[in-house]
């Protein structure tokens, strides 16, 4: 069986806070210093036509935690932030691919990531070439992201569904500057006059109508003059509610829809098509070596169906191997166990390779829940599947039998005396097995020694003397074992 990471999450304390950490103080920490490559791309576009086809960016995805395993993003987080970036960037034509499973990384200091000195130190100490380097810890220098050298560094706590941190930091890792560019740490007032900036300004100050808005701010003419380098709220239309003033005394809002910009998430949705085309044509020839010659291929999650445990089955605590059918399109799967419904209490939340998985050590006579999220390495915007509850009774150590098929016991509702029909097929025989029929704790009351052929088989057992109640009667081989329930009235 392959998997990544197993985060076993059994939660006892009623002091535990499933909160998100609160944001950082600074949104984006990537530095204010011009692109070169941009600055040559500007002046020679004439130079850089990329055709419009899809370009499959190949990406690297670091987790950070702590030394003690602790304080990693949660595999639901990495999925829905890999499926908004990827539609951030959908207009773009661009997609990201993973280049390689999701790379966990224990170290306190570079998850705390207080500073600058723990980011350099992170992302020159883990490398990478031929794709984009993308961290994701608890903290990125007292920001939501920035971009440094080959790496982007996004927050947990900026990095939710609705975030679009991830977007605006690949799109200054692929040469964009902010659609302020100038303003970096400066306060737009709208009682100072805006002539009274131009000595703090680093690039010329655009106005609203410019002929010269190339070789000013951002110098792309598709972005509007904006002056607002702090977080700001929209509208409905998705405009600033500051309004702004032009040295040729034209009043604006700042357009709110562009990743480039400050505005909050909720009103930012696109890069323009200038934006766009320095980006394609930043990865096409400045960073060639991350485009992967693979398609994205679609997951149709339109009907998914868990194979094992059924609904309200009940199974061995120790050892089950949960099952399901294969999803097109698929080649990893979102695995969680939890309590029910007491959904946030995990015994497994993991990435899992194959359609099974077998976990031990559950809770004995608890009512659990499983479901799956399938996704593959370009294609993350999924959904779960519907839970399957199951109970669980005690077994001190077993594992299902692959070999059985159809298994079927009836009446699964029955009274003293009657008889209890077990049919199955067998992909091969087995000797020395037997029927059980146990209490939920485990405790066996009655056995009966079986042959196990080849193909049909048909087993009759008649319960004596049982109370109601729940009860399991199952098949047990030198090779596995497949039990279900049976209520006795």
């Amino acid at each position: 069986m392959k998997y990544l990471v197993l985060f076993v999450c059994i939660l006892f304390s009623s002091n535990l806070s499933f909160a998100q950490e609160a944001k950082p103080h600074a949104y984006c920490g990537t530095s204010d210093e011009d692109n070169k490559w941009l600055d040559y791309y500007l002046e020679n576009k004439e130079q850089f036509h990329t055709e419009n086809d899809l370009i499959v960016a190949g990406m690297r995805l670091t987790i950070v935690g702590n030394d003690n395993g602790t304080g990693y993003f949660q595999p639901i987080s990495i999925l829905d932030a890999l499926c908004r970036v990827n539609q951030d960037f959908e207009e773009a034509n661009i997609q990201f691919h993973l280049a390689e499973d999701f790379n966990y990384l224990p170290n306190t200091y570079w998850n705390e990531h207080a500073d600058f000195d723990a980011g350099s130190d992170l992302i020159q100490s883990n490398p990478v070439f031929g794709a984009v380097n993308a961290f994701i810890s608890t903290g990125a220098a007292g920001n939501c992201g920035y971009s440094w050298q080959n790496a982007v560094v996004m927050a947990k706590s900026c990095t939710g569904p609705a975030d679009h941190t991830f977007a605006h930091e690949l799109g200054h890792h692929f040469s964009l500057p902010h659609t302020f560019r100038g303003w970096e740490g400066i306060d737009y007032d709208t009682d100072t006059p805006t002539n009274s900036y131009v000595n703090d300004v680093s690039r010329p100050i655009e106005n609203i109508t410019d002929p010269n808005c190339q070789s000013k701010a951002d110098r792309f003419c598709d972005t509007p003059a904006d002056y607002l380098s702090y977080r700001w709220p929209c509208n409905g239309d998705k405009i600033s509610t500051v309004t702004q003033t032009d040295l040729n005394g034209e009043l604006f809002e700042s357009d709110g829809t562009f990743f480039m910009s400050y505005a909050l998430d909720n009103c930012t949705n696109r890069f323009s098509p200038e934006q766009i085309d320095a980006m394609r044509a930043n990865i096409e020839f400045e960073r060639s070596e991350i485009i992967m010659n693979v398609p994205i291929v679609e997951v149709d999650d339109s009907d998914m169906q868990l194979l094992y445990p059924s609904q309200d089955d009940v199974v061995p605590n120790n050892g089950l191997t949960i099952s399901w059918a294969a999803v097109p399109g698929a080649t990893q799967y979102l695995l969680e166990v939890t309590r029910h419904p007491f959904t946030q209490i995990k015994y497994a939340n993991l990435f899992v390779k194959d359609t099974f998985f077998t976990i031990s050590d559950l809770p004995i006579e608890k009512k659990l829940a499983y479901r799956i999220r399938p996704f593959n390495e370009g294609y993350f915007c999924t959904q779960w599947s519907e839970r399957t509850t199951f109970e669980t009774f005690f077994v001190s150590n077993t594992h299902d039998l692959d070999a059985f098929e159809n298994l079927s016991i009836y009446p699964t509702l029955a009274s003293k005396g009657d008889i209890i029909n077990i049919d199955f097929s067998s992909e091969k025989a087995f000797q020395n097995s037997r029927i059980v029929f146990k209490s939920l704790t485990g405790q066996s009351l009655h056995e009966q020694e079986i042959e196990v052929i080849s193909g049909q088989n048909h087993f009759e057992f008649i319960p004596k003397n049982e109370a109601s109640g729940i009860y399991i009667l199952g098949i047990e081989t030198t090779e596995g074992n497949m039990y279900r329930k049976v209520v006795m009235q």
